[in-house]
């Protein structure tokens, strides 16, 4: 036991914490630290982690012990000060901090990096500094490295950014191809896409986010109203198909394909199906003519 570390602050708990807090604390931190999550981090990284779980599982041992902890704050309280007037207990607890933040810094930016990588992302430049930042933190330089850190998440947020800004671009743009093959007329759309085009040649994927999120706001609305209509067409066109005795099946399952893909907004979609149906219904009518004709003026 020693009184001059702070065995709350270290599990994260305030000192009115109950055994199932510091319990559940435990495990969050026993978790973070555990070996396979920091192995990959280099040797003085991994050395860091150890000490840290050290002080965890001291703190645990102490804390969950009723005698121990008594002892332990009462201590505290006669002594309380002394770590203030102990330089070199305030640089120890400051380094500890200090080993805390660079693993917080090296896990962030880790797990970023994987995902990027899952997700396809080009972070090869993010992947670099991330080894350099782990080079210099084994050589002692640990600001420079929570700089390069830094540098390598701003690249992977950067990638990401353009990712979800170019897929939203050729989104909008085959709603516009869409709209313009069944007649929805949505030129303040296109207009609005024009505005972000500075943007995309900037490559500024903030901005362009900005104005093709905007240019879909406008087109919302109509093609929501298009495809109301779409539905009550489509209901008596199978109507008028199922009277004539036609096989309307198909056209049925396109109808039950639509209607959730309007009751969750996915416009892009269902706009596609909007297609296949007008085209299975002109090709439908096209083909029984006749039969259709009869029935209407039989």
């Amino acid at each position: 036991m020693n009184v001059n570390i702070d065995y709350y602050e270290i599990m994260g708990v305030p000192m009115d914490a109950d055994r199932s807090t510091i319990k559940k604390a435990y495990r969050s931190l026993a978790e973070q630290y555990h070996p396979d999550r920091v192995s990959t981090l280099g040797p003085k990284l991994k050395e860091v982690a150890e000490q840290e779980m050290k002080q965890i599982n001291e703190a645990r041992s102490i804390l969950l012990d009723e005698d121990q902890r008594k002892v332990y704050d009462e201590a505290r309280s006669t002594f309380n000060g002394s770590v203030a007037s102990d330089p070199q207990a305030m640089a120890d607890q400051q380094a500890g901090i200090w080993a805390g933040d660079i693993m917080d810094d090296f896990r962030q930016t880790g797990e970023m990096l994987y995902n990027a990588k899952q997700a396809g992302l080009d972070v090869r430049l993010a992947a670099a500094a991330m080894d350099e930042a782990n080079h210099w933190y084994n050589h002692g330089k640990a600001g420079k490295a929570r700089h390069l850190l830094a540098d390598s998440r701003n690249h992977i947020t950067a990638q990401m950014q353009k990712r979800d800004a170019l897929g939203q671009l050729r989104s909008a743009r085959e709603i516009l191809a869409l709209a313009k093959r069944l007649g929805i007329d949505i030129s303040e759309m296109y207009d609005m896409l024009k505005q972000g085009q500075p943007a995309l040649e900037a490559q500024d994927f903030v901005t362009l986010q900005y104005w093709v999120e905007l240019a879909r706001s406008t087109a919302d609305e109509k093609i929501q109203e298009f495809l109301a209509q779409e539905i009550i067409e489509t209901k008596k066109a199978i109507s008028q198909a199922q009277n004539a005795g036609l096989d309307s099946g198909p056209l049925e399952q396109l109808f039950a394909n639509i209607k959730p893909l309007i009751g969750e907004n996915r416009l892009e979609e269902a706009l596609r199906v909007a297609v296949q149906i007008q085209d299975m219904t002109d090709q439908l009518f096209e083909d029984n003519e006749e039969q259709l004709i009869d029935e209407l003026f039989g």
